[in-house]
């Protein structure tokens, strides 16, 4: 089997790109946002407010892990958390950079598989000045036990995630997503068959095509905003999510929100059949501007 300690630290992509209008307006789109009247900042250009979870799409660094130089099974493979810090407001119609790294490696032994830590820095082209940080937490499920040294055994503390308080939320808010959500996320960068492949979803054990990880946070990151930031989307500078099981295109995400003060937990479920979908959720507002 290979060491994939070796990998520790390798460049996976740097990438120069530019955030125009229509790509902003897009990912909104494969959110589901654009039928309150809340919602046409994001979705018209004139005064076009960028949503936080575009720091996810930019630079976006494919689906590098299928080439065959790194040697993991790209068919078992499986988004596990996320985390986006926000430093500055991502801007429109300027050059940007976004370098992605490997940033750790856990084998979890025989059968259990590996978790990939990436990191992504999106930074200001010009000044170098870095806008937004990325970690990417993938279970690689086909690729354990090649460890022989305990360093790559302990789980990096890189992504905050929170259990949420032992009390009832202070926000439910259900969404039901688009059936075309995945096919219209794909067009963001995230290009992985198995959000679009019936045959790839049938090998990966799934009746069908699944919503990528990062469009169903986005739509949980949705609810963050209507509720506790006035639809004010740069009141959130960090926020990260572990992935807990699958969620189908077209099921509504139902999203509990804990709010205590500048700090919100969430996590979200598939309203139909109450399976978790995403857990131990994080954010954190902005001390500049607090709603009051």
């Amino acid at each position: 089997m290979k060491d994939f300690g070796l990998l520790l630290n390798n460049i996976v992509s740097e990438e120069s790109t530019i955030l125009t209008p229509n790509n902003a307006i897009l990912y909104a789109l494969s959110l589901g946002l654009g039928d309150e009247d809340e919602h046409l900042q994001f979705v018209y250009e004139k005064n076009l407010a960028v949503l936080p979870g575009m720091a996810m799409v930019l630079a976006y660094p494919g689906f590098w892990i299928s080439e065959p130089e790194y040697g993991f099974d790209w068919t078992q493979v499986l988004h596990a958390e996320e985390s986006i810090e926000l430093l500055e407001k991502i801007p429109l119609d300027q050059p940007l950079v976004g370098k992605t790294s490997i940033e750790n490696i856990v084998d979890r032994g025989p059968g259990k598989g590996s978790f990939i830590y990436t990191k992504k820095i999106l930074s200001l082209k010009e000044s170098a000045k870095p806008i937004a940080i990325v970690y990417s937490n993938t279970l690689a499920r086909a690729d354990g036990g090649w460890a022989q040294k305990d360093s790559f055994k302990n789980r990096p503390n890189l992504i905050k995630t929170s259990n949420p308080p032992s009390r009832d939320p202070d926000f439910v808010v259900n969404i039901k997503t688009l059936p075309q959500s995945a096919l219209l996320y794909r067009l963001c960068g995230d290009m992985n068959p198995l959000h679009a492949d019936p045959e790839v979803a049938k090998k990966a054990g799934f009746s069908q095509p699944i919503l990528h990880g990062r469009c169903t946070m986005g739509i949980a990151i949705r609810s963050l905003i209507a509720k506790c930031c006035d639809y004010d989307a740069t009141k959130l500078t960090q926020i990260s999510v572990r992935f807990s099981s699958p969620f189908l295109p077209g099921a509504s995400l139902s999203t509990k929100i804990w709010r205590e003060q500048d700090n919100l937990y969430f996590e979200s479920f598939d309203l139909e059949s109450g399976a978790k979908v995403l857990s131990n959720g994080y954010a954190s507002l902005t001390d500049s501007k607090k709603d009051n």
